[in-house]
């Protein structure tokens, strides 16, 4: 009786034991396989949109938040590409400035310490970029359009000509971007961007007279600002997107 139960115990603990070894080897290989996949690209033979091509586009904005001028811009766009995730770029634009509702104001009502054509506005802005796109994937556009998209930050530098009488100066600026690239094709795509040039400037200029009514030199006073502008991109890639591995 005594030997009957002996070699159901050893019978029962051999099946724990190869059960936990089953157990061990399945884990050690699904760790295995967790480690490969962590080391390798998720997505196989997806298409690189960016990498090994130059971008070339034309961009349309409009300065956002300035109290006294809203500057319209046209540029033009150029990036190469090093990898998919990465690229270098130049961009310059020419700015048409308008008085704001407020500015009208302000000269109507105080026209006398206004100096003519005394708000400042943006000429030429020009900067060097390095691109970076820190997420991309597939998206559908208002439902119509499906295709690939990208989210991306500009960093750089350049100089901003300031505009305006008694105002007229260049600023170096650096720059921070974010946007988000709708690709229509895989030649063509559409980035809105948000941009900021960061430099100092005075908004206005304001005539100062002495105590016998002679004008003296008009008062300038300047601060460094942030600058937003709000600018798409209509732009064409060169050559064809290549195959991930």
């Amino acid at each position: 009786m005594m030997s009957r139960v002996s070699c159901l115990l050893a019978m029962i603990a051999g099946l724990l034991v190869a059960a936990g070894l089953d157990q061990t080897a399945h884990a050690e290989v699904k760790d295995g396989v967790m480690k490969r996949l962590a080391e390798t690209d998720p997505v196989r033979r997806r298409q690189m949109m960016r990498k090994g091509r130059a971008e070339l586009g034309v961009a349309l904005g409009s300065s956002t938040g300035e109290i006294y001028q809203t500057s319209v811009t046209m540029g033009l766009q150029a990036n190469y590409y090093l990898s998919d995730s990465f690229g270098v770029g130049a961009y310059a634009a020419y700015g048409l400035n308008f008085d704001s509702d407020l500015a009208e104001k302000v000269k109507a009502a105080r026209g006398e310490r206004v100096v003519e054509g005394g708000f400042s506005g943006v000429g030429v802005l020009a900067s060097a970029e390095a691109i970076i796109v820190p997420a991309y994937g597939k998206a559908s556009l208002l439902g119509v359009l499906t295709g690939k998209y990208d989210l991306n930050i500009s960093l750089g530098a350049g100089g901003v000509q300031v505009q305006g009488a008694d105002l007229e100066k260049f600023a170096i600026a650096p720059m921070v971007g974010l946007g988000a690239r709708f690709f229509l094709n895989e030649m063509l795509a559409v980035n809105v961007q948000l941009r900021d040039y960061i430099y100092p400037r005075a908004q206005n200029a304001l005539i100062v007279k002495d105590a016998s009514g002679m004008e003296l030199e008009p008062l300038v006073e300047e601060s460094w600002m942030n600058h937003f502008f709000l600018t798409a991109t209509f732009s064409l890639f060169t050559g064809k997107p290549s195959i991930s591995p």
